[in-house]
């Protein structure tokens, strides 16, 4: 998907009629240095390099080489691999983003009025948060330096720990690997965190939000988890002590919270009478979940708890 906007271009470079004057008009070269500025901020200012922060540069090179008549068909090749390779080239993992837009919809129900929440990827969590809350109700504090430039500093000089102090920010949430300290796993940032940080002592997990079967397709991504930072004041009471039916998604799945100990599994019966796992923990923690469309009615148990926990009433 991020290759379309080009391939689109490339097809119309290719049917601009040959006649065109050779001399680069002004808004053309407006957009290539746009377009180049792009890379040179990311790639090189920011000290980002991502992949998808080069793709600017090949409308550029399409434009260079639809400067050379004939040899303007070549610009189709580009959508033809695309086409060929379709099966291999995959676009960036879209299903992680709803447990971040489920976590942004109610980690406002969680936390106490007036608490702030550190987050690395915090735009889509910032955006639900704002929208049902108000951005005054809870902060969400950008952790990746991307659109805050004291957490970027943080990361540079490795205090991360302290500069959430120093905004008395008591909680963090995102994907458990976004905590870890192993540097082979991919976004793993605990190190930056400062000396001495180690996520399985100083974080404690308050909740996990989880849409089933879905990840973003990295470790530890199958859920987004709300974590208490340990020493920073008292724990987080318990914000839900039943099982409790939450607002539905706009895409018209149901919400549930429910507290769970640690080997607990949540579950789901229907009327066909299959029971389905929806999620198992292995810490006390309170679960989030958002159940399929489809799953209109019926009850929703926990292990070692003969009564349902929740009733669900067909929509």
């Amino acid at each position: 998907r991020d290759l379309a906007t080009p391939g689109f271009a490339a097809l119309l470079l290719v049917v601009w009629p040959a006649a065109q004057p050779r001399a680069l008009p002004r808004a053309l070269l407006a957009v290539v240095v746009g377009l180049a500025a792009i890379v040179v901020v990311h790639w090189a200012l920011r000290w980002y390099p991502r992949d998808y922060y080069v793709a600017p540069l090949v409308v550029v090179a399409m434009v260079a080489l639809a400067r050379y008549g004939r040899l303007r068909l070549l610009l189709l090749a580009l959508p033809l691999v695309q086409f060929v390779d379709r099966g291999r080239i995959q676009p960036e993992p879209l299903l992680g983003q709803r447990e971040l837009e489920l976590a942004g919809r109610f980690v406002g129900d969680l936390l106490p009025a007036g608490e702030g929440v550190g987050c690395f990827n915090s735009g889509l969590v910032t955006f639900h948060a704002d929208v049902l809350a108000g951005p005054s109700a809870h902060g969400v504090v950008n952790l990746d330096g991307v659109v805050d430039a004291r957490s970027f500093a943080a990361l540079q000089e490795a205090r991360l720990s302290a500069f959430l102090d120093e905004l008395g920010v008591r909680f963090v949430l995102d994907n458990p690997v976004q905590f870890a300290l192993d540097p082979r796993l991919p976004h793993a940032c605990g190190p930056w965190f400062g000396d001495g940080f180690r996520p399985e002592r100083d974080l404690v997990e308050v909740a996990r939000f989880d849409v089933p079967g879905v990840g973003n397709g990295r470790p530890d991504g199958d859920s987004v988890r709300l974590y208490w930072r340990r020493g920073r004041g008292a724990p987080l009471a318990q914000p839900f002590l039943a099982a409790t039916e939450l607002p539905r998604l706009p895409s018209g799945e149901r919400v549930v919270a429910c507290p769970l100990r640690a080997g607990q599994r949540l579950g789901w019966r229907g009327a066909d009478g299959i029971d389905r796992t929806l999620l198992a923990v292995d810490v006390d923690t309170v679960a989030v979940v958002a159940l399929a469309a489809a799953l209109h009615g019926g009850v929703v148990g926990v292990d070692g708890q003969r009564e349902p926990v929740l009733t669900l009433a067909p929509l």
